[in-house]
């Protein structure tokens, strides 16, 4: 992004790309029937440069954040191919995919601490992209994230005064890991597997 400490590492074309707009039927853990709506801004945000497709059966799980595929903790040949099998078919059939499932969450209670010394108490099951993805020079607008009121009104509502005050600040409010990309999705189940095939080739 422009003025961002890798700005070298992309052109001017695509600091100048438009937004793409306004994405709208995100998944919304909170409350489902719910969905969110996302306006990104232009520059570049919601553009990727994807790389080749050459070895692409070496470089499983998928995703630009790894979520698609299993990762077999295996260098050699033989575990690159089982996490090459296990994403491009995931790929190929959302429906084998965690979907809501693949939602990183919180394990433990926790506290984050803005810059201006304030306090952010983090319940448990708490979407981790929730925090991730907000700038933390944000965080000070929550103001009072800490204090015993807060807390004991998040008690209270499971954790709703958190997820609204973030929400609005998130940079990326997208937190289901390992949905999208569904080109070919609707093949018949034998150009699918003829394709995954081909693929190893690469």
């Amino acid at each position: 992004m422009q003025g961002h400490i890798w700005d070298n590492f992309s052109s001017d074309t695509y600091k100048d790309l438009p937004s793409v707009g306004v994405i709208r039927g995100l998944y919304n853990p909170v409350t489902p029937s719910d969905p969110i709506s996302f306006e990104l801004k232009g520059g570049g945000r919601g553009y990727y440069r994807t790389p080749t497709l050459v070895s692409v059966w070496a470089t499983a799980p998928y995703f630009h954040n790894n979520s698609l595929g299993t990762y077999v903790k295996d260098p050699s040949v033989t575990g690159r191919m089982t996490a090459f099998s296990d994403g491009m078919e995931k790929l190929l059939w959302p429906e084998a995919r965690l979907g809501v499932q693949s939602i990183m969450v919180t394990t433990t209670a926790s506290r984050v601490t803005a810059r201006d010394g304030s306090e952010l108490d983090v319940p448990v099951g708490t979407p981790v992209k929730l925090i991730a993805s907000v700038d933390p020079n944000q965080l000070v607008r929550l103001g009072q994230g800490g204090n015993w009121l807060t807390r004991l009104l998040g008690r209270i509502f499971e954790g709703k005064i958190l997820w609204n005050g973030l929400i609005g600040i998130n940079l990326a409010p997208d937190f289901i890991e390992d949905h999208g990309h569904t080109f070919g999705t609707d093949l018949p189940d034998e150009d699918k597997r003829a394709l995954i095939e081909f693929i190893k080739t690469f």
